[in-house]
């Protein structure tokens, strides 16, 4: 049987062969090619928009809203439906982008930066020691805005609160084994 427009199958066999990256939010799928170019497909009207950016695209995600946010050579740009890729007005090289819950969130060496907010939200983390032994994302936790960070050097785990900004340092790192749960505002091991 044939896939129909909207399956994911459909969506990815409707790009260029060759992509590199793929992402897709409820209206909206995209993909990335090896020569920086970016085409947007609107799942409604089949329309579709390939540009290409400048610098090196490190990272693509799509966003509950159809926005397609882009890292570009450590900086961050959005793509809205209708409109064209932007950089963001921003002085700070990201990592990387997460999508959670309370928003996309960019990762820099001490800080994570809640993008999709006006203004950009900036919540410090602890920028004590070297900005490449911090791990990567863990992910939302729970239903809350909670993002994590994990620092193997400093041997602890850091939970930030993307809704209001605070943050959580647990000085030791959960082991293997060990199973964090994040339940209301309380946090367990």
């Amino acid at each position: 049987a044939a896939a129909s427009r909207s399956s994911p199958r459909a969506r990815i066999a409707s790009f260029a062969p060759g992509f590199i990256g793929f992402d897709v939010g409820p209206g909206v799928a995209v993909a990335a090619y090896p020569d920086g170019s970016i085409e947007r497909l609107d799942l409604a009207t089949q329309r579709r928009t390939r540009v290409k950016v400048p610098g090196d695209l490190q990272q693509l995600t799509v966003d509950r809203h159809d926005v397609v946010w882009l890292l570009v050579s450590r900086e961050p740009w959005a793509w809205r439906p209708g409109g064209a890729p932007a950089k963001l007005a921003f002085a700070h090289e990201l990592d990387d982008l997460v999508m959670c819950p309370a928003g996309v969130v960019g990762r820099a060496p001490s800080a994570l930066f809640v993008l999709d907010r006006t203004p950009i939200q900036a919540i410090a983390m602890h920028a004590d020691v070297d900005p490449a032994a911090f791990g990567s994302f863990h992910g939302c936790l729970g239903g809350r805005s909670w993002l994590g960070t994990q620092n193997e050097l400093a041997g602890r785990l850091e939970l930030a609160d993307l809704t209001n900004g605070v943050t959580l340092d647990i000085p030791s790192m959960p082991t293997a084994d060990s199973t964090l749960l994040l339940a209301a505002d309380s946090l367990w091991q």
